[in-house]
């Protein structure tokens, strides 16, 4: 496992996921839409009011890397740039069939 990944401060599963995807068991798609499924838990509830009203106006993958950059760019940094649009499209398939979890 990357060194950075190791001690990042973000979720045991995401790190496993990303594994995962390395031994070619799982997707990044995979991986945005889990994470789109526990994006609440990601975020305080001070930032979860804003991030909601800002993914609202997300339409495409464009949009959807902005909004990544913004609010989860931790996270982000772990996903290579060419499969960027993968993950994203995950989030946006999870949000579209309703269960996106702010």
């Amino acid at each position: 496992m990357n060194k950075n990944l190791l001690y990042a401060h973000v979720p045991n599963w995401f790190k496993a996921a990303l594994t995962e995807v390395r031994k070619g068991q799982r997707t990044y798609k995979d991986i945005g839409y889990h994470i789109a499924l526990h994006i609440g838990g990601l975020m305080s509830t001070f930032e979860r009011s804003d991030f909601k009203d800002d993914w609202n106006e997300v339409k495409n993958v464009k949009d959807g890397f902005r909004w990544c950059n913004r609010y989860i760019d931790y996270v982000l940094k772990f996903i290579p740039r060419q499969r960027r649009n993968s993950f994203i499209s995950g989030m946006i398939e999870c949000s579209n069939e309703g269960r996106m979890n702010f």
